[in-house]
């Protein structure tokens, strides 16, 4: 779950494509509840992507480092960016305002009739 501001989403992210089955399964039989959910098909997502080391320790050290590198990071959500909102703040405006529809929002058409 993410809170943003006033907004709370419920995220799920898996890996790989069979893990990607038992959650759409549980979708399906609407035994959890999401907002958005990030499929990568490959294990670790593009860390463990095409042209990288078939040997999963080798993979699962990339995923380790990343984290690691992450967690330490000051800034790790694109809204607590300063550039950011530096460009909100001269160019884009209010967040969800005109400008920000214009050039940041896209529109998504409902496919779940094709489930």
């Amino acid at each position: 779950m993410i809170t943003i501001g006033p907004i709370t989403v419920n995220v799920a992210v898996c890996y790989e494509m069979r893990n990607a089955k038992i959650l759409l399964d549980q979708v399906m039989k609407g035994t959890c509840k999401y907002d958005f959910i990030e499929v990568m098909a490959c294990k670790g997502g593009c860390v463990g992507g095409a042209e990288q080391p078939a040997d999963s320790s080798a993979i699962e050290n990339q995923i380790k480092a990343l984290n690691a590198a992450d967690a330490q990071d000051v800034t790790r959500f694109s809204h607590e960016n300063p550039e950011v909102k530096a460009i909100y703040k001269v160019f884009i405006g209010e967040v969800g305002g005109s400008m920000a529809k214009k050039y940041l929002h896209t529109n998504y058409n409902s496919k779940s009739n094709l489930l």
